[in-house]
């Protein structure tokens, strides 16, 4: 399971908040990157932004969800032992 880090922040006159240092560099967080915000009933999550592009060869052919990373159609043939046409 993934670690948990629950903390409180006030916003500013502009609408922002600090994100602590310790949990931008856990989740490899940069200066410039940019941010996605969902937002939901009961509340908003963010996340680093990933480009939906394939984590191995970086295709944007049949991509799919899976683990956390996209894969393309290619890749995953590979992965599972298949052949390309």
């Amino acid at each position: 399971m993934d670690k948990v880090s629950v903390f409180t922040r006030n916003m500013d006159s502009l609408g922002r908040l600090v994100i602590p240092i310790y949990l931008r560099n856990y989740l490899k967080i940069g200066i410039g990157d940019s941010i996605e915000v969902f937002t939901y009933s009961e509340g908003i999550m963010l996340r680093k932004y990933k480009m939906n592009s394939c984590v191995f060869c970086e295709s944007m052919d049949q991509v799919q969800y899976f683990k956390s990373q996209f894969v393309c159609g290619g890749c995953r043939n590979n992965l599972a032992g298949k052949r390309s046409s």
